[in-house]
């Protein structure tokens, strides 16, 4: 759906009414320029003066902002532990939130059953805790889930660990595309994803460990701890791989080459000539049909000598086997269709 008439007259007077011109010229000839521009008597939009270094007016917000991200988080973010550092930073506070509300490790728990139900049984001094005061617990219990205690606890702080994980991850993508000056959608896409295997992996492995942790271990809190230093050493563990392996750069490299090749592949099937099909298709059809026609007459030959006898048959060295006739090759020549 295309504008009227109207609507692009709207849009040529706007068009006319907000021009900005920008010269970039060096400090002397700018001051020159606006000497002049004063002494004239006529109307023109102002000149706006301004330095190489006001980048916002000059490149946007991604020029002023570029240099300060480059010398502080891309600098953190590209090092083995940095994003891990940052996840370890947002556990370090929920673990010692969750300490202080429960009492701190000497609050522990243990399972049992009654009547067919789970419940979990806390012990410890419920006059510290300032949450979960009661002594039994339903192991789906609300509270429980919440704060990451018990089997299920442990389920559902890790899902929330590895959705944060995912968060971080593609966020911090994200900005590397959006600040580089060469990097392609090929390679951020090929960096979110090696960045959120990475992620799952880290949270299977502490998951594991948190629940090996609590099987042996009675304190509610020590299985979250063990298993967020788990994955805090899982995370730089990974990231020291994937530098040395230069995985994330293989990904990227390998979609780059996988969209150039497609590129290509489509604009070799656009450039096909129809015409140069049909030519092709037609010499298939009158080479299989020659094929066949010389294969009935071969087969025919043989049963002539097997079923007729030999002194009927001219043995002279002048005698030749009829030929099957060549079908013509004109070029409007096509064979029936049934």
């Amino acid at each position: 759906m295309g504008l009227n008439s109207s609507q692009l007259t709207q849009l040529d007077r706007q068009l006319d009414e907000n021009q900005t011109e920008l010269i970039i010229m060096t400090r002397a000839d700018a001051t020159h320029l606006v000497a002049s521009n004063e002494n004239r008597q006529m109307p023109c939009i102002p000149l706006k003066v301004c330095s190489r270094s006001q980048n916002i007016i000059l490149d946007g917000i991604r020029g002023a902002t570029q240099p300060l991200y480059n010398d502080s988080i891309h600098q953190l973010v590209n090092t083995s532990w940095g994003s891990p550092a940052l996840l370890a930073v947002n556990d370090a506070y929920d673990l010692t939130s969750l300490l202080k509300k429960i009492g701190g490790f000497g609050t522990k728990i243990r399972y049992s059953t009654y009547k067919g139900q789970q419940y979990v049984i806390l012990t410890g001094r419920p006059g510290l805790r300032e949450i979960l005061k009661g002594t039994r617990y339903g192991i789906r219990h609300a509270q429980l889930v919440e704060f990451g205690i018990g089997q299920y606890g442990i389920r559902g702080s890790s899902l929330a660990g590895l959705k944060l994980s995912c968060y971080v991850a593609v966020g911090i993508e994200v900005l590397e595309w959006f600040f580089s000056d060469e990097a392609t959608v090929a390679d951020l896409l090929g960096g979110v994803f090696v960045e959120l295997v990475k992620a799952g992996i880290g949270t299977a492995i502490g998951y594991a460990v948190a629940t090996l942790v609590a099987g042996v271990a009675a304190s509610a809190a020590l299985p979250l701890v063990a298993g967020a230093a788990v994955i805090f050493a899982v995370g730089i563990a990974l990231n020291v791989v994937d530098n040395d392996l230069e995985i994330k750069a293989t990904v990227k490299a390998t979609l780059n080459y996988a969209v150039d090749n497609i590129r290509q592949l489509t604009e070799r099937i656009q450039t096909i000539d129809t015409r140069a099909l049909e030519r092709y298709k037609a010499d298939v059809i009158n080479s299989v049909t020659e094929a066949i026609i010389d294969t009935a007459i071969d087969e025919a030959k043989s049963w002539l000598r097997d079923k007729v006898p030999a002194h009927l048959i001219p043995s002279t060295p002048d005698f030749e086997w009829p030929k099957a006739p060549s079908l013509p090759r004109l070029p409007n020549f096509n064979l029936p269709k049934f």
